[in-house]
């Protein structure tokens, strides 16, 4: 309500119908007058005053009503009663856990009154009742990956509860085990929410998934090729200038053991034989080798030949020689060493070339002093201690 003048200002006060005074305009319900006036000062003439008479009504509330009556519980809070600038609420509000409540509703002040004509506080009741957890979604991020790599990310949707992860190797196990399995194999998994006094527990269904073995890749060693050694008495597990090496398929080293051999009745290419490398695992369980071994050349000396096929040692010249075969120790040798026991096949020869008038003997063989012709230069053989040397064919 506003009043203007053409000269001053307008005062106003406000009159109830108890003769009650405000110098603002009342909002409560009831009857008013509000009476303007313009104070007379030297240049003009005041108002009188003028009066206007009106009403405030009361505000009509809606009388309120539950949302429900019953309410299954879910974890979260609830009042079932909207709220509303004319009135408040009390009792039981925010509710969470199963049982019984009461709510109270009351009007703000005596300028309300409900729709039903009345102005006293209303009452209200209401239940929540036990609720029932529920897995709707339950995934696995992938369903394989190899040892030593990030597992799995496992995850559920639900309504409600903790969900805890349990896992077995069989899918109709007692699935006790929380912690998520970090060795290679086949495991199942499940998502379980327990129950409680407020809901009922529930469980996914199993999945399952593999965690594969590492698979190792070997690589051999080098071996200086400028040194020359002798087929039957390097130690490849030490002549070699870079070390093999066992990686995971992470790159990481893998615990095992390396072990070396050269295999007699290599012929020798190039003046080089083949260093065989074996690694075994120490840990089967969750790695794998993609290849058992691997093979690295090293260069020996020519010790023995047939024909035109070099050997790195009299052994290896005898395993590969048939009958008719000339098996020839080569001639420039300083020392040339028969290490293992050896049989000379029935119709092979074999020429060992020695010093004329020498002979070299052990206990277990004695060699025949000959000279050979043919041979530019005579050198001594070595029988090892406690090697045989079985003669079937011809010893010369």
């Amino acid at each position: 309500m506003s009043v203007a003048a053409k000269f001053g200002t307008v005062n106003v006060k406000y009159v109830d119908e108890n003769g009650e005074e405000y110098t603002v305009m009342p909002t409560q319900a009831g009857s008013y007058k509000a009476q303007f006036s313009v104070a007379d000062t030297d240049n003009y003439n005041g108002l009188t005053t003028v009066v206007v008479a009106y009403t405030v009504n009361k505000r009509v509330v809606n009388v309120p009503t539950l949302s429900a009556s019953t309410i299954v519980y879910d974890g979260a809070e609830h009042t079932p009663i909207a709220e509303n600038a004319y009135y408040t609420i009390s009792g039981d509000t925010d509710a969470v856990n199963i049982g019984s409540y009461s709510l109270t509703v009351t009007l703000i002040n005596s300028s309300c009154v409900w729709n039903d004509d009345t102005t006293s506080a209303k009452d209200y009741s209401f239940e929540i009742l036990k609720g029932q957890a529920n897995i709707t979604s339950f995934t696995l991020s992938k369903p394989e990956w190899s040892y030593g790599d990030e597992a799995a990310v496992l995850s559920v949707e639900k309504n409600l509860g903790n969900v805890e992860y349990y896992f077995d190797t069989s899918a109709n196990g007692a699935f006790t085990n929380t912690q998520m399995p970090t060795n290679a194999g086949v495991y199942y998994v499940k998502a379980v929410i327990a129950g409680t006094q407020h809901y009922d527990g529930t469980e996914s269904e199993v999945l399952s998934f593999r965690i594969n073995k590492s698979q190792v890749s070997l690589t051999a060693p080098t071996y200086n090729m400028e040194s020359v050694y002798y087929e039957n008495t390097v130690n490849p597990s030490t002549a070699y200038v870079t070390a093999p090496t066992a990686k995971n398929h992470l790159g990481g080293s893998v615990e095992g053991t390396f072990t070396y051999r050269i295999e007699l009745g290599q012929a020798i290419a190039d003046g080089c034989v083949d260093v065989t490398v074996t690694f075994t695992l120490k840990d089967t369980a969750n790695y794998a080798l993609s290849t058992t071994s691997v093979t690295a050349k090293i260069k020996v000396h020519t010790v023995a030949y047939i024909s035109s096929t070099n050997y790195g040692s009299v052994e290896s010249a005898l395993k590969n020689a048939t009958s008719g075969n000339e098996v020839w120790v080569t001639a420039g040798l300083l020392d040339a060493v028969i290490a293992q026991n050896c049989t000379i096949p029935s119709g092979v020869t074999l020429n060992i070339p020695h010093a004329a008038g020498k002979m070299n003997s052990n206990a277990t063989a004695t060699l025949e002093v000959k000279d050979l012709s043919g041979m530019a230069l005579k050198t001594n053989i070595t029988l090892n201690e406690g090697v045989i040397l079985t003669n079937k064919g011809t010893l010369k």
